[in-house]
């Protein structure tokens, strides 16, 4: 069988999707890849700034 993709819209086998309970999930492997990918990229900054004021945060609490 073969499923297309929402976002490359190419029609792929079943087994070029990730399953979700007893469905599979709207993009294909290699198109979910490539996506968070990009997302990691664009919100590792944020997360660096998040984690550093969270230990600062605690380290202040600590040694308070």
């Amino acid at each position: 069988m073969l499923k297309r993709c929402g976002r490359c819209g190419n029609d792929k086998p079943l087994d070029d999707f990730h399953k979700r309970d007893a469905k599979r999930q709207a993009w294909c492997k290699t198109c979910r890849r490539e996506y968070d990918a990009a997302y990691h990229r664009g919100t590792r900054p944020r997360r660096i700034e998040q984690a550093r004021a969270r230990r600062a945060a605690f380290m202040a609490w600590y040694f308070s």
